[in-house]
Parts: structure tokens; C-alpha cells; sequence
């Protein structure tokens, strides 16, 4: 009788210690590639705008630009703020990190943790991307950017802005 408890007991603890682990691990082998153009919104009213002036684009400026630090894990490449006129994009180039659960891009204020932005779920743990910047966001107010890990609330890893 002892033993069918302990076999009923420790058979769920087991199954249930693979399921996290699956969940843990599992996604540090996964690479999700991705090579985005540099590309801005169109603006909301392209009517207003001249029809021979819709090709030309002016080149965007660069507001920011640093390469990505370790933190808790390895990581190549650099963290880019553009602007083109009131549009801000950040951009990953030759990104490269190990995958986690529930990754997201935050814009930090190495200061003060509590004033933060986050940009949503990581797109690609390798390649270039881009990540919209509210036009209302103060950029002032951050310094850093961070891939976040938000189940374990630790940093991965960050690039200086």
C-alpha cells in the first residue's frame, strides 16, 4: 500500500518536473531568424503629400547607436535609434542571443527600474529587426535598452542608448 502512494505521488511530480523543464529549456534551442529592411510608417494622410515626392525618401538619422553587452547570457550585435521626420524605430543589427520564455524589448532608465518602456515580444533572437517607438515617448528618460526575460524578471542582455 505504501509504495502504489509513493508511485502515485511521485509519477505527477515527474511528469509535471518534464513539462517545466521542457518549458525552461526548450526554448534556449530555438533560433528565430528574421532580416528586416529599414522601413518607417507611412504617414496616415499620404494624400496630402505630393505624388512625386512619395519616392523620395530621405535617409534616416542615426539618434543612437551601441553594441549589445552580456548581462546573464552571450550576445552579438549592435542597438540602433533612428529617426525619420517624427518616426523613431529600434533597430537590432546582427543580433544574436540565446532564446528564453517570454523575451520582451524593454527601454530602460538604468537609474531608476521603475521607469521603463517595454516594446513588446522579441521578434528574432538573430538577424536585424525593428521595434516602433511611440511618437510620444520621451526618449530622454532611457538609457538603455534590454532583452528581458519576464517570467524570471532578468536581463539577458543590453545595449547603452
Amino acid at each position: 500500500m505504501k509504495k502504489f502512494l509513493q508511485k502515485k505521488i511521485l509519477i505527477p511530480f515527474f511528469i509535471l518536473l518534464l513539462a517545466l523543464g521542457y518549458y525552461l529549456v526548450l526554448p534556449a534551442f530555438i533560433v528565430v531568424e528574421k532580416n528586416q529592411e529599414i522601413s518607417f510608417e507611412t504617414p496616415v494622410n499620404s494624400e496630402l503629400q505630393d505624388p512625386t515626392e512619395k519616392n523620395i525618401q530621405s535617409q534616416p538619422e542615426i539618434l543612437s547607436q551601441n553594441d549589445f553587452q552580456k548581462a546573464a547570457y552571450e550576445v552579438k550585435g549592435q542597438a540602433l535609434i533612428l529617426q525619420q521626420d517624427n518616426q523613431r524605430i529600434l533597430r537590432f543589427e546582427n543580433f544574436e542571443t540565446i532564446n528564453g520564455p517570454s523575451l520582451n524589448i524593454y527601454l530602460v532608465n538604468s537609474k531608476n527600474k521603475d521607469i521603463y518602456h517595454d516594446l513588446g515580444p522579441i521578434k528574432a533572437t538573430k538577424g536585424n529587426v525593428n521595434y516602433q517607438i511611440p511618437e510620444s515617448l520621451d526618449l530622454n528618460q532611457y538609457d538603455q535598452v534590454q532583452v528581458y526575460c519576464v517570467p524570471f524578471k532578468k536581463v539577458f542582455s543590453f545595449a547603452n542608448l
